[in-house]
């Protein structure tokens, strides 16, 4: 479920990097979200996986960009293809907050913290 997104140059010393493994907690609509995402930042691109005992593991794209992440992956609920999106803001180099949006809509928020 998701997006990521970090800024370049001073803003990126400032608040660290969004490579490596986070920690990732919160909900979506009565389903809670617990995962494990692990990033590379390749320029702003993000790729990675996010593993979970609700998704298994699932590979992300997303971006980042200065305090800023996005990240996003693919799953299957009920035989539905979803398209699951988060949204976060770096509070430090080691956490960071924001919303989940699920085909669009927002459908809950999320806490992560770097491992």
């Amino acid at each position: 479920m998701g997006a990521v997104i970090i800024s370049a140059g001073a803003a990126r010393a400032a608040t660290g990097s969004v490579a490596g493994s986070w920690k990732v907690t919160g909900s979506i609509g009565q389903f809670d979200v617990n995962l494990v995402c692990t990033f590379q930042d390749a320029g702003g691109k993000l790729t990675g996986t996010c593993k979970g005992g609700d998704i298994g593991e699932v590979q992300v794209t997303g971006e980042a960009d200065g305090k800023t992440a996005k990240w996003r992956y693919n799953v299957s609920f009920q035989g539905m293809p979803l398209m699951v999106n988060y949204a976060g803001t770096l509070d430090s180099p080691t956490a960071m907050k924001g919303q989940i949006t699920v085909m669009g809509t927002e459908s809950g928020s999320f806490m992560a913290s770097k491992q």
